[in-house]
């Protein structure tokens, strides 16, 4: 294997015990696993955590909400995106509870319940303000009205909504606003006679800044994997009082392919974008962008070799870089080279990628090629 990722099962759930000290009591915990659970492999993050207790997980897509079915039976299980009509008989099949916020997926579901002779489960996602998906008062209660016309079809189990800025610790006003709109609307809903089971707005930072935010249940996405939503985050949790830790879940690696001397002068990768300015010894590493390696990483770029700081040369390929190891003589073909993650007294994190990539660490993790092969340590 030239390419793979360790995923740490003992960080990982280690991140859901420390989060899940900070929920009220009967507050439900769920695991945010969409986008191939963050890039750490859907297979791999469901199947550790489902063995550790957690019973609920978020899916973007009906594809991953059957995956996560077939690893975790009796789970709940939320579908946060979009699902065409053709496949929501597989929602109705599934049990799945899915977001709504029109009439066409209403009746639709509405349909297929009657087909399968079982209740479809939606959640209805409120706009409090960040303008995606989400439906706005006045069409809400059109969609409670149609509801009532459904009952023995449609079930709400579920209303929630989604922070725009939870992670900004400056400025709070926004995140407050939000949740006092969704407070707002969420009792008329049931002023109205709904009861529905879950009612949700905190993401990883709500959940951990904003304690009033965690209704009854939160979807922790970002902190799970063992990362930060923002810097401002992991800085006032230094200081606070209920202070928790986050282990990275990830480390990334690969090994070196080849090794060459390169004189002064010459020069190095695509585009001819670096110029050797002294004799250098460079390795070659089989990863690239279609790895998700990012291009924009190049040029303060770095991985770790035996422990030592190796910067990127020149363009990062499709399949490949360059390395400079002029500092490292031992290094040969097939030694171990860490893209993410710690070797020796050295680390690379997602955040420093990200930081180099002008991205985040979501991005930075999620665009890991899932073609990738995993290890759970």
């Amino acid at each position: 294997m030239k390419t793979w990722l360790e995923l740490s099962s003992q960080n990982l759930v280690h991140n859901v015990t420390e989060i899940r000290s900070l929920l009220s009591e009967g507050v439900v915990f769920c695991a945010v696993v969409k986008a191939n659970a963050y890039g750490h492999g859907l297979n791999e993050i469901v199947s550790i955590l489902a063995t550790n207790g957690v019973k609920h997980f978020a899916v973007d897509s009906i594809d991953e909400a059957q995956q996560v079915r077939k690893l975790a039976t009796n789970a709940e299980i939320f579908i946060l995106g979009w699902t065409d009509k053709e496949r929501h008989k597989d929602v109705v099949r599934g049990n799945f509870i899915q977001v709504t916020y029109d009439q066409d997926t209403i009746e639709s579901l509405a349909d297929a319940a009657v087909h399968f002779q079982k209740k479809a489960r939606i959640s209805i996602k409120i706009e409090t303000g960040t303008h995606r998906q989400g439906v706005g008062e006045s069409v809400l209660f059109e969609l409670l009205t149609l509801l009532k016309q459904y009952e023995s079809e449609i079930e709400l189990s579920s209303i929630h909504s989604h922070f725009a800025n939870a992670e900004d610790l400056i400025d709070t006003q926004y995140t407050f606003d939000q949740n006092d709109e969704f407070q707002r609307i969420s009792y008329m809903v049931f002023k109205r006679g709904f009861k529905p089971q879950y009612v949700h707005i905190a993401c990883s930072a709500a959940a951990i800044a904003h304690p009033d935010t965690q209704y009854n249940l939160v979807r922790t996405g970002i902190a799970l994997y063992g990362l930060w939503s923002s810097e401002s985050l992991r800085k006032k949790n230094i200081i606070s009082s209920t202070s928790i830790t986050l282990k990275p879940v990830l480390a990334w690696k690969t090994k070196i392919a080849q090794t060459k001397d390169v004189k002064a002068g010459e020069l190095i990768g695509y585009g001819c974008t670096y110029k050797a300015d002294k004799p250098m010894r460079i390795a070659i590493i089989p990863i690239g962008y279609y790895d998700g390696y990012i291009r924009q990483y190049r040029d303060n770029g770095r991985v770790l070799v035996h422990g030592q700081s190796c910067r990127i040369l020149g363009t990062i390929c499709m399949n490949m870089c360059m390395i400079d190891i002029s500092t490292v003589p031992q290094a040969s073909q097939a030694d171990i080279v860490t893209i993410i993650g710690r070797d020796g007294m050295q680390e690379i994190s997602a955040e420093e990628f990200a930081n180099i990539s002008d991205t985040i660490n979501y991005e930075v993790v999620t665009r890991i090629g899932p073609h990738i092969p995993k290890q759970i340590m």
